[in-house]
């Protein structure tokens, strides 16, 4: 339950913000979305991911941008190393979100398509069934292999059946493909499918 005092504040910034909105209806929806994000979670450093991976002890691809609160732009944070591996990142992130209240984004594909067939893997019994279990599952299969790498999953049946790597093409790989990247594909390019885990 929210304590009464804390409710009061809320119920007088909500206030002020009808107010803004009612000076410019059209930001009405941001301004709105940003007073309840904000009040509640009050981030103040913001970072950014793109992440790989690749086998390799280090990941040319990892890219990190971060910017305070603020008027800032971000800057490129650059590895202790020439390169970030995902331990070396994982290592980083851990100390920010110690010190600051951080909000982070990552750019990599959460979860598998599932809706079109209904099933991660079809066909498989116990399958999972939603993405926190899909991690699960493919955390299980890799809590073996140094610096975070998931690839250990193209080489475990009867998954592995499903996926185009580097090892093998499965027997029922298919280029399944979630609604962001038939979205994509009608609109500006074709993105990979995530099933598919070979090309650049």
């Amino acid at each position: 339950m929210v304590p009464y005092k804390m409710y009061l504040q809320m119920k007088r910034k909500q206030k002020r913000l009808l107010q803004v909105n009612y000076l410019n209806n059209n930001y009405k929806p941001f301004l709105k979305e940003r007073f309840f994000f904000f009040y509640f979670f009050d981030f103040n450093n913001f970072i950014a991911v793109d992440w790989s991976g690749d086998k390799s002890k280090f990941q040319k691809g990892i890219s990190v941008a971060q910017c305070p609160m603020g008027r800032y732009a971000p800057k490129i944070i650059k590895a202790e190393d020439r390169y970030w591996s995902r331990s070396s990142l994982i290592k980083w992130l851990l100390k920010e979100v110690t010190e600051k209240k951080t909000l982070i984004g990552f750019d990599f594909s959460f979860a598998y398509p599932f809706y079109d067939c209904f099933s991660y893997f079809p066909g498989i019994k116990d399958s999972p069934i939603s993405p926190y279990k899909l991690w699960k599952k493919i955390d299980n299969i890799n809590n073996k292999l140094a610096n975070f790498y998931g690839g250990g999953i193209w080489s475990e049946e009867p998954y592995s059946n499903y996926y185009n790597s580097p090892n093998l093409k499965g027997t029922l790989y298919k280029s399944r493909r979630r609604f962001t990247e038939i979205k994509a594909k009608n609109k500006i390019h074709s993105p990979s499918p995530t099933f598919n885990c070979v090309g650049p």
